[in-house]
């Protein structure tokens, strides 16, 4: 599970999407509101013939029908939603519509290859500041379908560094 995913307001154009998209190396963003309600979903199947990118993502987006799982969907869960109904992507939210953490095809083939890697509490101790964990003796790792905005980083040789 993708806690915290990137987002895109639907007034931002196609051509700030694509970059995010290339950036990150993603097939699709999920599209909030200000206040964080999920509004639609943004992917590449969305925009393969696009031609102006100018136009806000609003134009290109899927925004009625988006599938969604409440928070605490099960990977199992999960995949049975993203398999019947032939979507990769799985927005997370809350009771009130808020985009909570983001389930993907990939998070469920990387279950299947990697059976015994960390669990949800590892997700619960990456949010945790990282420098306790360190003085404690874990092991940090950052998977790469991990993504969460922090004031820190982590680098292979030397650990945790402020950003």
């Amino acid at each position: 599970m993708i806690v915290d995913p990137i987002t895109l307001p639907p007034e931002a154009t196609l051509a700030q999407a694509e970059g995010l998209m290339r950036r990150y190396k993603i097939s699709g963003v999920p599209i909030t509101d200000a206040t964080g309600r999920l509004v639609g979903i943004l992917t590449n199947r969305d925009v393969r013939f696009a031609t102006d990118y100018t136009r806000p993502i609003s134009d290109y987006m899927i925004a009625d029908g988006v599938i969604t799982a409440q928070i605490g969907t099960t990977l199992a869960e999960a995949q049975e939603i993203l398999h019947r109904h032939r979507i990769e992507k799985l927005p997370l939210v809350d009771e009130s519509g808020y985009l909570k953490g983001l389930i993907t095809y990939k998070d469920i083939l990387k279950k299947l290859d990697y059976p015994n890697s960390a669990k949800t509490g590892v997700v619960a101790c990456w949010l945790r500041p990282p420098l306790a964990l360190v003085k404690a003796g874990c092991g940090v790792q950052t998977p790469s379908s991990l993504r969460v905005r922090t004031p820190w980083r982590l680098t292979p040789r030397t650990g945790i560094v402020a950003a």
